[in-house]
């Protein structure tokens, strides 16, 4: 066999190794498990897990019917729970900032807790909200809350002693979701989509656009100036939003499901589809577009998701699940060697 058709052989079973390798889906493995904390009766709950936050090595989990529970996830192979913070109401999501941790618990108001030590998390104060505590997110010493047809609250707790609230976005019917970036606010409503609010001066907030197309929005996601939006059956829609005035869609991305969640990390966008039981992972290229990488499909509702270095940290209905995110190689074609 002369050289020439020798080479010839070695590009075409590069050239089909490349192939495979183009043809091969991201996956998530999974890794650990952390399961939902206990009732005070020590009654152990196989569902209610929605949302989580992560923040340095320790992750803080909602459970709707029981409370917050932080974990030390150092060790992904094996997380400790280190606390928990059991609650009488409904709760639903948790935002953490220097040491404080806030709790949106429905008819409960918001509870701000320090958790400094989270073996013995204390309650600082709460706030007697005057709608249904949804969602919250904070800016010390403000905090930002989605108190359903009562609009966005804002409230100074400078003094714990003396709660004030300073002001308060008046949106039309329904508030349940909001996202803060720098000194923006972006609202998640079920009457009016997306609504985005200049808060610097939080005693003063001023709405800046609204882009109501997103009908079934649930929950919204910032990242580098496109609001990716989880618009429930409608999917995955991403919004160009570095221009909050002027809010425009990039792409809507029709997906199989509930979208209730979405996570802009690097080059990928992971989805929590709560009626897929899955999550849906997409790559964002840079010159636009969108195009499915792959999954992970679980056993129950998935309801959020957060990537750090190579870790997918999910909620699912029945406790928190860790999972390894594996994306295949990628070989460059190589020029004729010829």
């Amino acid at each position: 066999m002369n050289a020439l058709i020798r080479i010839s052989i070695i590009i075409a079973s590069l050239n089909l190794f490349i192939g495979s390798l183009h043809a091969q889906e991201t996956t998530a493995e999974y890794i650990s498990g952390i399961p939902s904390p206990q009732l005070e009766n020590s009654e152990a709950l196989t569902d209610g897990v929605q949302d989580i936050f992560l923040e340095k090595d320790r992750l803080y989990t909602v459970n709707v019917w029981a409370g917050l529970q932080v974990s030390d996830v150092t060790d992904v192979r094996d997380p400790k729970i280190l606390g928990t913070y059991l609650t009488s109401h409904l709760t639903h999501n948790v935002f953490v900032e220097n040491n404080r941790a806030y709790l949106s618990m429905e008819m409960d108001g918001v509870d701000v807790l320090d958790v400094s030590d989270p073996t013995s998390i204390r309650r600082l104060l709460n706030i007697d909200t005057q709608g249904d505590a949804y969602w919250v997110v904070a800016s010390y010493p403000y905090v930002f809350v989605a108190e359903a047809s009562a609009g966005v609250g804002i409230y100074n707790i400078s003094n714990p002693d003396s709660v004030v609230e300073v002001s308060r976005i008046e949106i039309e019917k329904w508030v349940w979701n909001l996202s803060i970036n720098a000194n923006n606010l972006y609202i998640a409503s079920k009457a009016q989509g997306l609504i985005i609010a200049d808060i610097s001066s939080p005693g003063a907030p001023e709405k800046i656009s609204a882009f109501p197309l997103v009908e079934d929005i649930k929950s919204v996601h910032v990242e580098g100036g496109v609001a990716y939006v989880s618009n429930g059956p409608a999917g995955l829609w991403l919004i160009d939003v570095a221009d909050p005035a002027n809010p425009h869609l990039i792409e809507n991305v029709s997906i199989k499901g509930y979208v209730y969640n979405a996570f802009r990390s690097g080059g990928s966008v992971f989805v929590a589809n709560e009626a897929g039981k899955r999550i849906d992972i997409y790559d964002i290229k840079d010159s636009g577009g969108v195009t499915y990488e792959g999954q992970y499909q679980s056993q129950n509702k998935v309801f959020d998701v957060i990537k750090k270095d190579v870790y997918l940290f999910t909620a699912v209905d029945s406790g928190t699940v860790v999972l390894r995110y594996n994306r295949p190689p990628v070989i460059e074609p190589l020029d004729d060697l010829i």
